[in-house]
């Protein structure tokens, strides 16, 4: 279990970011948290090493020429096979991680890379040179990925209670425990806080 977390805001600071926000998902990823800054946008991630235990698994990750920077959280379980077939396409590999085959695949297929995957994940990709970002999670919704998004501020999440710390004034939805009520959970998007949304199962977002 890793967790990741990204916030476009001008209101806040790098400290904010790096010793409150990001650490609220420190009992996600135990061995190793970073983040990087791209003027007013912030993305981190909280990393528990499973693949590649080594430090060139750690993220955030960025491509080659820096224009790329991937966040992830989950196992890809034919990345292997993506990433020998990634080789024959001219791509190198500085980990063993799938994560860095993720951030190939992208680069080599664009968003037809997440059919490709078999396994559990959330994913974040930022592209500075166009300021998009994808939010995508895999087909089954095993790993969560929640998102919050007006004319000011843009932020993601792995953890709902993440946006507590983000979000001065945030409240709930009123109708959560109509749903819970009614089927027995909160039904995707909806979540326990106003505005707050879940990316569905097998979807992407792009921002």
């Amino acid at each position: 279990m890793c967790g990741i977390i990204g916030v476009k805001s001008i209101s806040i600071s790098r400290d904010n970011f790096e010793n409150d926000i990001l650490m609220s998902l420190k009992h996600r990823g135990p061995d190793y948290r970073s983040f990087e800054q791209i003027n007013d946008f912030f993305i981190g991630h909280a990393r528990l090493s499973i693949i590649d235990l080594s430090t060139a698994g750690n993220q955030p990750m960025k491509s080659v020429d820096g224009n790329l920077i991937l966040t992830f959280n989950g196992e890809i379980y034919n990345y292997l096979e993506i990433r020998n077939e990634l080789k024959k396409r001219g791509h190198s590999f500085n980990s063993n991680s799938d994560t860095e085959v993720i951030l190939n695949a992208y680069i080599e297929y664009g968003i037809d890379c997440f059919g490709l995957f078999e396994g559990m994940f959330a994913i974040s990709i930022y592209n500075i040179s166009n300021n998009k970002l994808i939010l995508v999670r895999d087909s089954v919704g095993i790993k969560p990925l929640y998102y919050f998004l007006d004319e000011h501020l843009i932020a993601y999440s792995s953890e709902v209670r993440s946006f507590k710390k983000i979000l001065k004034n945030l409240d709930f939805n009123d109708d959560w425990k109509v749903y819970l009520l009614l089927f027995g959970y909160i039904p995707s998007p909806f979540t326990t806080y106003k505005n707050v949304f879940s990316v569905p199962p097998g979807s992407f977002v792009e921002i």
